[in-house]
């Protein structure tokens, strides 16, 4: 029984990231127009987005219990919200 509840401690940490990671990646492909040549630079494009990820919910580690969820959901929302920014700005400096 203590294996399921320790599977779930980290289930949120493991959503916010496969989201967060396919959201940028979406983003890449259907916002922004990069040049890929080969299946290798496809590759790199996909795997981009982990390391920033893994280092900044990480960090969710270090805390303690009661504190994850809000770390989780408030990195979540502002790395959305930066996500979004970044589109924005793209798409008003392609106006000129």
């Amino acid at each position: 029984m203590k294996r399921v509840f320790k599977k779930q401690r980290y289930s949120l940490f493991w959503v916010v990231l496969v989201s967060l990671w396919l959201k940028t990646y979406i983003a890449y492909k259907t916002s922004f127009e990069i040049d890929i040549d080969n299946w290798i630079q496809e590759f790199i494009l996909f795997i981009n987005p982990v390391s920033f990820l893994l280092l900044t919910l990480g960090v969710n580690i270090f805390l303690k219990e009661n504190r994850r969820k809000a770390y989780l959901l408030t990195m979540s929302f502002f790395i959305t919200f930066v996500l979004f920014a970044n589109l924005v700005f793209f798409a008003f400096s392609m106006t000129f």
